[in-house]
C-alpha cells in the first residue's frame, strides 16, 4: 500500500492518503508513520483517506489487535481518527471502528471527506 502523509495547518489535521492493496504489514507500518507525523505536527486529528484502496486483506484477529498496535505508538487518548472508505469495505472497517471504540480509541469511518472533516473539527 502506498501512503502519503501531509498536514493542513489551518485545521491542524494530519491527512493520510492511501492507494493500492492494504494488508496487515502495510497497515502496521502506516500506523507507526501516522503517529510520528501527529507527534511532529502536534496534532490530535487525523483524516485517513482510503478511497483509493483497491483491496483490503486482514484476518479478524489482526483487525482485533490493531487498537493495541495503535496504543503502543504512544498515541494520546484524546486523538481523533476519521477514516474515509469505499462502501465495499464497510464491514471490514466497521469491525475496526467497534474494536477501537471498545478500547478507548476515537476512530470513526465515513464515506466522504466532508463528513469526516466535520467530525474531526467537532
Amino acid at each position: 500500500m502506498e501512503v502519503n502523509i501531509s498536514y493542513l495547518p489551518e485545521e491542524q489535521i494530519v491527512v493520510v492518503k492511501t492507494q493500492g492493496d492494504a494488508d496487515a504489514k502495510s497497515s502496521s507500518e502506516m500506523v507507526k508513520n501516522i503517529m510520528l507525523a501527529m507527534k511532529e505536527y502536534k496534532s490530535l486529528r487525523c483524516l485517513l483517506d482510503h478511497t483509493e484502496i483497491r483491496f483490503v486483506s486482514g484476518k479478524t484477529i489482526e483487525v482485533f489487535n490493531r487498537p493495541e498496535e495503535i496504543k503502543k505508538t504512544g498515541m494520546p487518548l484524546n486523538v481523533r481518527l476519521a477514516a474515509v472508505i469505499p462502501e465495499i469495505y464497510t464491514e471490514h472497517f466497521s469491525f475496526l471502528e467497534t474494536v477501537c471504540k471498545n478500547r478507548g480509541i476515537s476512530y470513526r469511518i465515513f464515506t466522504n471527506c466532508k463528513s469526516a472533516t466535520n467530525w474531526l473539527k467537532s
